[in-house]
């Protein structure tokens, strides 16, 4: 009797600690960050995820004590995925009026300088808000990316002729150049300085500043379904490793 009561109070004992764990592992929330490959910024090399961005966000999450998850999927689609996701997130995105409506934003967590608009050195150098002006002219854009509303505005108001590349990177976009397929592109100070120094775009293409006193902010942008504790103890670590640097 003695026997078959130690064994009912072990099977119960377990049956208790089992549900507890279960329960447990149910709060345990893990966060989806969706990303892209777009070298130096976003690098993704099978399940691998690394770059300049990445690096950053992952120091961030680290410090906010979050779990998390880098998934690879195209810019297009993410903006899709995050309106209907539960706990997610993507990395490196500019602020604008039209998408605040849509997803919540992080606080800034990195700074660069500015865009440049990159033009064939054989072309002529008119003053770049001339080009945006003109018909005659093609540039190369990303498929779903904001650039800013600056430059969205500048875009959206122009008579250039647009190609907007899905899942291009900046290395995509300045071949479509060199080769003559388009006559411009825009890319971040970053992709410039990492692909420039190769020699098959020497003497091919050239910087045009888009402005010198332009700060880009990056943001982390949540979908509206994300626990308001994950998006507040990120922003915390933004503000602590801010401090530090």
């Amino acid at each position: 009797m003695n026997k078959l009561l130690k064994t009912s109070l072990l099977a119960i004992f377990f049956l208790v600690f089992l549900s507890l764990f279960q329960a447990k592992s149910k709060d345990i929330k893990v966060l989806k960050v969706y990303t892209f490959n777009r070298p130096p910024l976003y690098i993704v090399k099978g399940n691998k995820f690394f770059g300049i961005l990445v690096e950053k966000i992952k120091k961030i999450l680290d410090k906010a004590k979050i779990n998390y998850k880098f998934i690879e999927m195209p810019p297009a689609r993410i903006l899709h995925q995050l309106k209907i996701e539960v706990n997610a997130c993507s990395i490196g995105w500019l602020k604008n009026k039209e998408r605040e409506k849509s997803y919540i934003y992080s606080k800034p967590f990195f700074i660069e300088n500015n865009y440049f608009i990159i033009v064939m050195r054989k072309n002529l150098n008119p003053e770049y808000k001339n080009l945006f002006k003109s018909p005659f002219f093609t540039i190369a854009l990303v498929k779903g990316f904001s650039y800013g509303d600056e430059i969205d505005k500048l875009l959206a108001n122009s008579k250039i002729k647009k190609f907007r590349i899905p899942n291009a990177n900046a290395k995509m976009l300045l071949k479509m150049v060199k080769n003559n397929r388009v006559d411009m592109t825009i890319v971040s100070r970053e992709e410039a300085e990492a692909f420039l120094k190769d020699s098959e775009f020497e003497n091919s293409i050239k910087l045009i500043p888009f402005n010198e006193r332009n700060c880009i902010k990056r943001y982390i942008i949540f979908s509206k379904k994300t626990d308001r504790d994950i998006i507040k103890r990120i922003n915390n670590a933004i503000d602590d490793l801010e401090n530090k640097e």
